[in-house]
């Protein structure tokens, strides 16, 4: 079902294998509209690099310089030496010295040449409209931090908020357009029509918009703060005043005021001077508020929340958020963390949530069990094609494991029938690397795959014979019907266990698992845990794919506290009915997937602190997905749901 197109002076060669179609493309170039495959995949090689899809268009080109790959629709998995890449619609991947050449030119020879360039320019105008959706551009100026009430306990600061939403809102109607919606979500409906007054509000306002929550004295206050455009004031007021005549307010009343001395309690009070908007519900934080534009000395200036918000504007501040954790509304009870900053920063095809968790003076161990950053060897099982991992470099593995079985009622049966010293043989017997992730097909059963360093390997499987036996004695005196079995088969050229533990009602666990380069590797079958020993001897790898690097974090070091790696919108996709969805709404579907790129989460615990890097790639990010899809993105059915 697949057609391919010969450039002139090409010579390709075709052959079939068990693992698919194969083009072997000797010298020329050829453009290969790919038919989705039954079996397999279907493979384009040149003599440095192959290339591997399941359905697809795309051009390949090899000659003296090297070789090229351009996609014009859907994606490729390109694999070059060690090098492996996913290409998505409008990318290309080029070898040694070959010239990246326009996707034009690609496609300019083809007798589909217009149908292709009209994808390739539907498909740019789709991610321009996705790329920096909510970017912003980064702000140094701490002015607005510097007016927050002295009991600010939460700041939240982003840009201009009324642009960003309707920007968002006519970006999120084409791509509801596109999945063939026929009318727009109830909430689309009702933001559609405040578009206009919120985009005039965009031209009154300023670069940025600050909320604080906090305490005055006994009473919980806000306040909003908002830029206000040189000369903007006069018209913003009358704007607010129209827009204000025409709102009924069942709940708290919302007042246009002069001066704060007019503002009053029980009320949203809204006072406008120039250069800047003021809306809070309480008088006194407004009256404090016109005391720090006088002049007067801000308590808030010198604490440590605001040292830290500060530090974050020197160095360009887009969306940011800060919360004192240690004292007021948002004490953690037996918490070391004093406070937390963090924000978010988005690119032309790159977003990156940074978090850092302040520690408080005196805290001699990191959090969350979590030992310093290190690199993991236990990632380097999982193949290129994983799509999703985590793992993490455990200080205390004996604490991991009473803090995970504490409140289990198979750790309260164990403990009451035979005891939990097997426990000690556990903990004695692994290190402190553990990851765990999913790597092969998500569904009928979940490919999983999990791996765990091992220090000791003859006392961590007298551990599991004896997890099996206690669980069997419990069972016996309770008259249960769980029941557990160790076992281990020599047969092969390693030995592979096999642990399962049953119970009527609930199904059953069955784990198969060996013990291999200092590392226990555990899967649903044997298949999976050969697989996964050859991609560790091979060297290639999930950490070694162009797209895992290209997410890593910079200046974090070599290693990691906890990591976690996600292809977001495959794993999102492989779980969507898709069945009742016409040939256009699939195009969409798959449109929506390129656009949306991997995630990647590392967690760095250090002596003082605790940073937090959410790293993600694509036009539009998981984090905007996720505002567009609260708003309606996949709409309402009939039924309202």
């Amino acid at each position: 079902g697949s057609e391919i197109e010969v450039g002139q002076r090409s010579q390709l060669s075709l052959s079939r294998q068990r693992s698919g179609s194969r083009i072997h493309v000797d010298r020329g170039r050829i453009i290969v509209q790919a038919a989705p495959q039954r079996t397999g995949s279907l493979h384009v090689v040149t003599d440095e690099l192959q290339v591997a899809v399941q359905g697809t268009i795309f051009g390949v080109s090899h000659g003296t310089q090297g070789s090229r790959v351009a996609v014009v629709e859907g994606e490729v998995k390109v694999r070059a030496g060690r090098t492996h890449t996913r290409l998505q619609a409008g990318s290309q991947f080029a070898s040694r010295n070959a010239v990246d050449a326009s996707l034009e030119s690609t496609v300019a020879w083809s007798r589909y040449a217009s149908k292709y360039l009209a994808v390739l320019r539907e498909y740019a105008q789709l991610k321009k409209r996705g790329n920096g959706l909510l970017a912003a551009m980064p702000r140094h100026s701490t002015r607005l931090l510097d007016l927050s009430p002295s009991g600010t306990l939460a700041y939240l600061a982003m840009p201009n908020v009324p642009a960003a939403i309707a920007n968002a809102v006519e970006t999120l109607r084409r791509l509801r357009a596109r999945l063939g919606a026929d009318t727009p979500a109830q909430p689309i409906a009702t933001l559609e029509t405040a578009l206009p007054w919120l985009r005039e509000m965009g031209g009154h306002l300023g670069t940025e918009t600050v909320l604080t929550l906090g305490r005055a004295g006994s009473e919980r206050v806000a306040l909003l703060l908002a830029e206000v455009r040189q000369g903007a004031t006069v018209p913003l007021r009358d704007a607010l005043r129209d827009r204000l005549a025409t709102l009924t307010h069942d709940g708290l009343p919302i007042v246009l005021v002069n001066a704060p001395a007019e503002a009053q309690p029980n009320q949203l009070s809204i006072w406008l001077r120039e250069g800047l908007l003021a809306a809070s519900n309480s008088p006194t934080v407004l009256a404090e508020l016109e005391t720090h534009l006088a002049g007067t000395t801000n308590p808030f200036t010198s604490s440590e929340l605001h040292a830290r918000l500060a530090a974050v504007y020197a160095t360009g501040a887009a969306y940011l958020g800060g919360v004192d954790l240690h004292t007021g509304e948002f004490h953690i009870a037996n918490a070391d963390i004093e406070s937390a900053v963090a924000q978010w920063q988005t690119a032309a095809d790159r977003s990156s949530l940074t978090a850092v968790l302040h520690l408080a003076e005196g805290t001699n161990d990191a959090p969350f069990h979590l030992d310093r950053p290190a690199p993991i060897g236990a990632l380097d099982f999982f193949s290129t094609g994983a799509n999703s991992a985590a793992a993490a470099v455990v200080r205390d593995v004996n604490a991991l494991l009473d803090a995970m079985l504490v409140k289990l009622p198979v750790a309260e049966h164990l403990r009451a029938h035979g005891g939990l010293d097997f426990l000690d043989d556990f903990a004695a017997s692994f290190g402190g690397e553990l990851a765990i992730g999913i790597d092969g097909p998500l569904l009928p059963t979940p490919s999983w795959l999990a791996i765990a360093e091992v220090y000791d390997d003859v006392r961590l499987n007298q551990a599991m014979q004896t997890l099996a036996q206690r669980i069997n004695e419990i069972a016996a005196l309770r008259g249960d019907d769980a029941s557990a079995s160790w076992s281990h088969d020599d047969s092969g050229r390693y030995p592979v266990h096999h642990l399962t533990i049953a119970r009527d009602g609930i199904g059953s666990l069955s784990v198969r698992y060996a013990i291999l380069n200092g590392y226990l590797i555990a899967a649903p079958n044997v298949q999976m845990i050969e697989r996964a020993r050859q991609t560790y001897a091979s060297g290639v790898n999930l950490t070694t794919t162009a797209e895992f690097r290209n997410l890593l974090p910079t200046q974090t070091g070599v290693g990691f506290s906890a990591m976690a790696y996600a292809r977001y919108a495959d794993g999102l996709l492989a779980v969507l009915p898709t069945e009742d969805l016409d040939a256009s709404q699939r195009a969409a579907i798959d449109k929506l997937r390129e656009l949306v790129g991997p995630v990647f989460t590392g967690v760095y615990a250090e002596h003082d602190h605790v940073q937090l890097t959410l790293n993600s790639a694509g036009a539009v990010t998981p984090v905007e997905l996720a505002i567009l899809a609260s708003v309606g993105l996949f709409g309402y059915g009939e039924d309202g749901t």
